[in-house]
């Protein structure tokens, strides 16, 4: 059986942080909602470390 590239869902996951002084929104993306998810996350921390 031959899948198209079409049939391919990739997942985006938004997170909205916020430290009470500053917020930021991350994005992870990934046919995986798992992976997608953690690279939201990932990306959220690391924004949060970059500021100290």
């Amino acid at each position: 059986m031959k899948t198209s590239n079409w049939s391919i869902i990739k997942v985006r996951v938004i997170i909205e942080s916020t430290d009470r002084q500053q917020s930021w929104t991350t994005i992870g993306v990934s046919t995986d909602i798992i992976e997608a998810s953690w690279l939201a996350l990932k990306d959220a921390v690391e924004v949060n470390l970059m500021k100290i």
